[in-house]
């Protein structure tokens, strides 16, 4: 009768504990362990360890004691040096850590992660939460109607999770880089499919009303904006020094994509730049009492979007008030993000093809700027108009088809 696997108890070089299976083997006086979904895989990786045992395979890890929540220490402060969207992994790290923090980083499994995904893919946002609860108290204070309905829950979308999850496997595979871990889990997981990318558009009439409803402080900024597809933070951080007027370009040396690039201005743009510098000039020398070789020093570092602080908007300032009107004018689904998308679409419009869209916006590869590339049908009604027709066969006024003729008699 085979041996039956006890809780603690080890048999054979496998070992379970608290329901989940491991082989362990000796190499140079170190035990290595490893995690596996069940026994049968547990036996299957015992076996490998020992023939790498045997052949003194070079870089079997330490044993592993690292669990998940003090090894994020050690990848912050390497995500913040080597990765500009460390500041991102801050959100993703929040649910990662109240679910595989107390864990070895052996113990976390593709299949613990799948588990995962599929439970938080179903779980209530804590802003939907945050609504519902503050909707309840509106209500028990009867400062809502009383047929007034709660707003309906939001789960976490797709997109959401898989960020949380390329984030562990990030953190995962720099415990492979520092030899923590022999091979990530995580190798090859199937992320969730995401919607496909908003597709914002703006006519006229409401670009009009938009701009009306913006603070007048917003203004220039959403012109320069719309005319340039620089980024919320491209924008802000933007310094006189920057602006070459005389060849109308703009260099972003902050990009997101790690790289500088030159934006080339729109005429308008040159002559409210030039009226802005004006102001600015006057401002600072007025400020270093009229010495104009200190003003010319301070100058190319201050901001060209500046408030009378002479300091630039903070962001959220600009995403609330972009909102605000927005909600104003009937389009709540816009965002400050898609003046980005307005920029690529019209120019587009222009006839500038997909690489040109992509250097100005600063897009490593063409399948963001793909998404700007949405159809027009009045333009493509107009565009097909223009195509010239294929030439056509000279014909007799009067010839009929031997084939409609051969019709003809048969009848």
């Amino acid at each position: 009768m085979a041996k039956r696997h006890e809780e603690g108890r080890q048999i054979g070089g496998i070992f379970n504990r608290n329901g989940h299976w491991y082989a362990k083997v000796k190499v140079r006086g170190r035990q290595v362990w490893r995690s596996a979904p069940t026994k049968e895989d547990a036996q299957l990786l015992l076996g490998r360890l020992r023939e790498d045992a045997a052949r003194e395979r070079v870089g079997l890890p330490r044993v592993q004691r690292d669990r998940l929540a003090g090894f994020v220490t050690k990848y912050r402060e390497w995500a913040k040096v080597h990765k500009r969207s460390w500041d991102r992994d801050e959100l993703s790290l929040r649910p990662l850590l109240a679910a595989f923090g107390p864990l070895r980083l052996s113990e976390i499994s593709k299949a613990r992660v799948e588990a995962y995904m599929r439970d938080r893919r179903g779980a209530e946002t804590l802003v939907s939460i945050g609504r519902r609860e503050a909707f309840a108290r509106h209500k028990e204070a009867g400062r809502l109607p009383r047929n007034a309905k709660p707003p309906a829950p939001a789960a976490y979308s797709a997109a959401s999770v898989n960020r949380e999850v390329a984030c562990l496997r990030k953190i995962l595979s720099y415990a492979v880089e520092c030899g923590d871990l022999s091979e990530n889990p995580l190798r090859g997981i199937r992320m969730f499919t995401e919607a496909p990318g908003r597709v914002p558009t703006l006519g006229p009439e409401d670009e009009a009303a938009l701009v009306a409803a913006l603070p007048p402080w917003l203004r220039p900024l959403y012109r320069l904006a719309v005319l340039t597809g620089l980024r919320q933070g491209e924008i802000v951080s933007l310094r006189w020094r920057h602006v070459d007027f005389d060849g109308g370009i703009l260099m972003v040396e902050d990009s997101k994509s790690g790289e500088s690039r030159r934006v080339p201005l729109h005429p308008s743009l040159v002559d409210e730049l030039r009226t802005r510098r004006a102001l600015v000039e006057a401002a600072i020398l007025a400020r270093v009492n009229g010495d104009e070789l200190a003003a010319r020093r301070e100058f190319p570092d201050a901001f060209v979007v500046a408030m009378p602080s002479g300091l630039p908007p903070e962001a959220s300032s600009i995403s609330h008030a972009f909102k605000r009107a927005a909600r104003k004018i009937g389009r709540p689904d816009l965002r400050w993000h898609d003046t980005r998308h307005l920029a690529g679409s019209a120019l587009l419009g222009t006839g500038a093809s997909l690489p040109e869209v992509a250097a100005m916006l600063g897009h490593k590869t063409l399948v963001m700027s793909k998404r700007y590339a949405h159809v027009n049908p009045s333009r493509l009604r107009d565009l097909v108009a223009r195509m010239p027709a294929p030439a056509e066969a000279a014909t007799e006024p009067d010839a009929v088809p031997a084939k409609a003729v051969r019709r003809e008699v048969t009848r």
